[in-house]
């Protein structure tokens, strides 16, 4: 199925929305520490439509001046960034099987 970039945005701008008149559960840091979510799924559902969008080369861009939500291509700096934080979670996951189950 491909991706389809108008309902993507819609469902951004939807949830975005709720997070800025707090009609959302936000994460506490027993989510973050366990890698959950609320159940009401709002940050859940962000999280995964920025992924999608990624693996397109795309991003969510917010425009002040119009006050609403863009997919656009990805800067060189979110790419870099994103690029830095598999490289950490490649290691971080390397160093866990090798020192605490692995060869």
């Amino acid at each position: 199925m491909a991706f389809n970039q108008k309902r993507a945005l819609e469902d951004y701008t939807e949830l975005q929305r709720r997070i800025s008149v707090g009609a959302y559960s936000e994460r506490s840091a027993e989510h973050f520490e366990s890698g959950t979510y609320p159940e009401d799924g709002v940050e859940e559902s962000i999280d995964n439509l920025t992924e999608l969008a990624a693996k397109d080369g795309l991003e969510f861009c917010w425009h002040k001046e119009s006050s609403s939500w863009t997919l656009e291509p990805m800067s060189e700096e979110t790419k870099a960034a994103r690029r830095e934080a598999q490289e950490y979670l490649d290691q971080q996951k390397y160093m866990t099987h090798h020192y605490l189950g692995g060869e």
